[in-house]
């Protein structure tokens, strides 16, 4: 006898809400199941008023969600990833010349190896051949690079994320080029 497959789960956002107390989002999905992501992973929703919180709108049937007010974006792909929202950059600040000291490019250039390393070469795509995963990288150096940089004394947190996220990026995407 065979079987018939099971449908997959609806990733189709049906509406969102969040809680009184600011601490997270909650999206709703089509078949009724809910995902809870904290605000703190999404700055400009965690500084938002309500006013500019309740002020949104469904993208591609449900598909993402937009913020007018608040020129912010989410996925449903990038949300049931896990995806963090990369720090915002500010161009009064961004200065392409800038590097970090030679310990600090260590431990970037380190940890942007063991990530490339970690991912296959069709992680997240379509066509392996040429596609890089730049949400996830940028995720991950936005939380864990910096992170480990911090703890490190390398930097201090009020160095500038964007030109560390830069140059990690440039790095990864010279590896992953090379794979």
């Amino acid at each position: 006898m065979i079987s018939q497959p099971e449908e997959a789960p609806s990733t189709r956002l049906t509406g969102l809400y969040f809680l009184e107390d600011s601490s997270a989002l909650i999206v709703s999905f089509e078949d009724g199941r809910q995902l809870l992501l904290p605000l703190v992973w999404y700055p400009k929703l965690l500084r938002a008023t309500s006013e500019q919180r309740s002020n949104w709108r469904l993208l591609g049937h449900g598909t993402g969600v937009h913020w007018p007010d608040l020129d912010e974006d989410l996925s449903v792909a990038g949300m049931l990833r896990g995806v963090r929202a990369a720090p915002e950059r500010k161009p009064s600040t961004w200065h392409h010349d800038v590097r970090p000291n030679p310990g600090a490019m260590a431990v970037i250039r380190s940890m942007t190896e063991a990530w490339v390393r970690l991912r296959p070469r069709a992680f997240l795509s379509a066509d392996p051949r040429n596609a890089f995963p730049v949400d996830d990288f940028r995720a991950f150096a936005a939380s864990e690079i910096i992170e480990r940089l911090v703890a490190a004394k390398h930097v201090h947190e009020a160095s500038e994320p964007e030109v560390i996220i830069h140059l990690a990026e440039a790095e990864a995407r010279s590896l992953w080029g090379e794979r």
